[in-house]
């Protein structure tokens, strides 16, 4: 579900040069201007794992010029549909991506995706192109919100489109009335003080950030291995190079140790590939440094 909403975007403007009328008793369309300015505008308090992607941004630097192409082959058919099919083309249009999710159980996401850069023919696209699918599902219209999935589906999604932003919301239950929700929600996720923290820390700018609560069931397999973080943050950041900063905080020092000495060991093996590759502890933290000149990227991608 997550791949069909990174995977679409496109362009829409929208006027009228339609002669004023007459006051009329129907309430005027909110616009929801402030949350869809917002990078976290509709992503709900609850969420777990948050990250964005700043596409105006990555589509200017050296390192896409690199990397681009090997995108457009890696989406394959997948691009060419939404090219011809879809009439717009995402790796031109889409200026960011937002995603707030949660996981209350281990086979259940629930969340919203927010993509800005998108165009008028986005939801006639998208049923008409996952409704022909066995695996997407079945689509169907709840007052102009589309709902992707079948009835027995325990993740299904809802689509709706303003402006040139497309806001999907993915969850067990979602209907036209939970889209309204959504819609009517501002930017919930500034109302949580700890991730506000967290976000606050992150370095600005960054072509990619995320921010992970150790809590979620996604992380259940590191609990097992007795490596379970308290939160994960880190960003990406694009240039001519590549440069990868994280930190982990962790229950204890003794479990912070036992991560530290693993990523040294699986950065030791990747040296050759990196300017600078590091992970060092701070008591409970662990903070990871990685950077990849264009020289070095270019032999990673030839290996895709």
């Amino acid at each position: 579900m997550m791949r069909r909403a990174l995977l679409l975007a496109a362009l829409v403007a929208c006027g009228s040069s339609a002669p004023p009328v007459g006051p009329s008793n129907k309430a005027p369309t909110p616009s929801y201007e402030a949350s869809l300015d917002d990078v976290l505008g509709f992503l709900p308090a609850t969420s777990e794992i948050v990250f964005g992607i700043d596409g105006a941004q990555i589509r200017k630097t050296a390192v896409w010029t690199q990397l681009g192409p090997k995108v457009e082959k890696l989406m394959g058919s997948d691009l060419v549909q939404l090219r011809t099919a879809c009439g717009f083309d995402p790796m031109q249009t889409v200026e960011r991506i937002s995603v707030g999710l949660s996981m209350p159980e281990r086979d259940v996401i629930t969340g919203v995706v927010v993509v800005r850069g998108v165009g008028a023919g986005m939801l006639g696209c998208v049923r008409s192109r996952f409704g022909k699918t066995s695996q997407a599902g079945t689509v169907s219209d709840d007052k102009g919100v589309l709902i992707l999935g079948r009835p027995d589906d325990r993740e299904k999604s809802a689509w709706t489109l303003i402006g040139s932003t497309l806001i999907v919301q993915i969850d067990p239950h979602v209907s036209h009335d939970t889209m309204q929700a959504v819609l009517a929600s501002g930017s919930p996720l500034r109302t949580s003080h700890a991730f506000m923290d967290l976000y606050g820390r992150l370095e600005r700018g960054a072509s990619v950030w995320g921010v992970i609560n150790g809590k979620t069931k996604l992380l259940d397999e590191a609990a097992g291995a007795g490596m379970r973080p308290v939160t994960v943050m880190g960003t990406l950041a694009m240039s001519d190079r590549i440069v990868i900063a994280g930190r982990a905080v962790f229950a204890d020092d003794a479990t912070a140790g036992k991560v530290d000495t693993l990523l040294k060991t699986s950065l030791a093996q990747i040296g050759k590939f990196t300017e600078h590759a590091e992970s060092r502890q701070e008591g409970a933290q662990v903070i990871v440094g990685l950077s990849v000149s264009g020289a070095q990227l270019q032999t990673l991608l030839a290996f895709l």
